[in-house]
């Protein structure tokens, strides 16, 4: 079994929509976390999450927030963690 960390920014588009920056992969939780909190700055919004599972069968586990900032609905979540 693997472990993925990722973050996800959003940037504020037109009529103030979220526009999602290419996800970016990082090492560990600790690192995860403090990109998100970073990307706060001059973003709308942040999102950090792990996602453990096998990549030679596809079976995934749910994905578990790290960190969750600004404007990051409950559907932004799910389609940054699909």
């Amino acid at each position: 079994m693997v472990t993925y960390y990722v973050v996800q920014g959003y940037l504020r588009g037109k009529n103030g929509y979220p526009i999602p920056e290419e996800s970016r992969e990082v090492p560990n939780e600790r690192y995860a976390r403090a990109l998100c909190e970073r990307l706060m700055a001059d973003r709308m919004a942040a999102v950090a999450f792990s996602r453990s599972g096998d990549p030679s069968t596809g079976e995934w586990q749910d994905a578990e927030v790290i960190c969750r900032l600004g404007a990051v609905s409950d559907e932004l979540l799910a389609e940054a963690a699909a």
